[in-house]
């Protein structure tokens, strides 16, 4: 179903961690079909990051999955990939709004878990 997405990270519950000296800097990657988004950096945000205010919209058109990326900002070196998972998009589609902790793996593995916020306005208007 067409119509625009709200995505709101809040926060994530992280396993994996990439620094062995400082807490992590972790931002939020969001991709539906060609749109990429990235949230601002959560300094210091270890393995427990939130990102206040932060969201985004997607215009949707047919595309089912929402992959979603952490990475860890690295001033020194290449940003370090911490998790990704994704969410199937039509679980919103009539509910119009969902709040959902989003399982993350890292190499196969258990790697936490996102909160993420999805509202979704079908086209014509009306919520969900």
């Amino acid at each position: 179903m067409a119509g625009n997405l709200t995505i709101t990270p809040f926060s994530a519950t992280l396993i994996r961690d990439t620094d062995y000296f400082d807490k992590m800097d972790p931002y939020v990657v969001l991709k539906l079909g060609a749109i990429i988004w990235k949230s601002p950096i959560c300094h210091g945000g270890g393995k427990n990051p939130a990102w206040a205010g932060a969201s985004t919209s997607f215009k949707r058109t047919n595309e089912d999955l929402l992959t979603i990326e952490l990475w860890d900002k690295d001033n020194a070196s290449n940003d370090d990939m911490i998790a990704q998972g994704t969410f199937l998009v039509n679980k919103v589609e009539k509910v119009g709004t969902l709040s959902e902790w989003v399982p993350l793996t890292h190499k196969g593995k258990d790697a936490g878990k996102i909160l993420l916020k999805i509202d979704f306005f079908a086209d014509g208007g009306a919520k969900g």
